[in-house]
């Protein structure tokens, strides 16, 4: 019996760590965070550029994105102030922002 706890004991030492913590999610485990709400990411888009909202979905991660570790993104359709629409693509997990693409980004950007 003594050695069955012991083999018990080295065998779940050994293991990695199974539930790592995403480090933008305190207590949500990794590989189960789920995607943020969209309310959440589009106050994260507003908060850094001034213009509206047109349009969000859920998109696999291009391999960049998943060399970053992205499981899935929300690309966003936003249109700026100036009337430039910009594509934002973020980590549906964490909100990080991965790419930002179209013109007049500087212009609508609001700086912290």
């Amino acid at each position: 019996m003594r050695h069955a706890a012991l083999t018990l004991a080295l065998v779940l030492a050994a293991q990695p760590l199974a539930a790592q913590q995403d480090a933008a999610r305190p207590g949500v485990p990794a590989a189960q965070a789920a995607p943020l709400e969209l309310a959440q990411i589009a106050e994260a888009i507003a908060a850094r550029y001034r213009g509206r909202l047109l349009a969000i979905r859920l998109d696999a991660p291009r391999p960049p994105e998943a060399a970053l570790g992205a499981r899935l993104v929300y690309e966003a359709d936003y249109l700026t102030v100036f009337d430039n629409r910009l594509t934002i693509r973020l980590d549906a997990s964490t909100g990080m922002f991965l790419l930002v693409d179209g013109a007049g980004q500087t212009r609508a950007r609001i700086l912290p």
